[in-house]
């Protein structure tokens, strides 16, 4: 999976996250220590010089470009969040959760990343008991900040799983590295092996 790098109007180098952005630039993987390498020996510098066709000098790679792309690819994921949350997609709190769930209507269960033990051990058992991804990528205070609500803890989505929605999270979690710590957890089978494969983002969990 890849990311383009393109020139600002200041000469700048911006990530293009939303991959809207005009002009030539490099392509770069979603491997921020792979980025961060390149920075370091030139090679990225090298790269953007020869799209350009100019020299790139060390102040367009800014110091804090590793971690703007990090935080553009966080904000992508919690803006679409909240875009299924105002269409009345997703549905937050335990209660709403555990009704999702029981009807047959839950996709994707959305677990706080600092939720308490109880909480992890509930939604963890349930979506192994339904095949259900589980996403922790994020804490309370993001997600209440991105739905809307105080103390998110729990949500659940009850339409099928956008696969625009899917890609943005398997980006985030490839330059974040968060995946290697399990933050997506789907129960093995056919059911997510098929989510696997429709997803990208979703990888199984032992």
């Amino acid at each position: 999976m890849l990311l383009r790098l393109v020139r600002a109007p200041d000469g700048g180098v911006v990530a293009d996250i939303h991959e809207k952005l005009p002009g030539r630039g490099a392509w770069v993987h979603l491997d921020r220590a792979a980025v961060e390498t390149a920075l370091a020996r030139g090679t990225l510098a090298r790269a953007l010089a020869a799209s350009w066709r100019q020299p790139v000098s060390r102040d367009a790679l800014g110091p804090d470009l590793l971690a703007l792309i990090e935080t553009g690819l966080r904000e992508r994921v919690l803006a679409r969040l909240g875009l299924m949350r105002r269409s009345g997609r997703l549905v937050l709190g335990a209660d709403a959760t555990q009704a999702a769930i029981r009807a047959g209507k839950a996709t994707l269960l959305l677990l706080a990343r600092d939720a308490g033990e109880n909480a992890r051990a509930k939604t963890l058992s349930h979506a192994r008991a339904c095949a259900l991804p589980v996403l922790d990528l994020f804490d309370r205070t993001e997600l209440a900040l991105a739905l809307g609500r105080d103390n998110v803890v729990q949500a659940a989505l009850v339409t099928s799983l956008p696969a625009r929605f899917a890609r943005d999270v398997a980006r985030f979690r490839l330059w974040s590295g968060a995946g290697k710590a399990g933050s997506v957890c789907v129960p093995t089978g056919r059911q997510a092996q098929k989510r696997e494969m429709q997803g990208g983002a979703l990888s199984v969990a032992g």
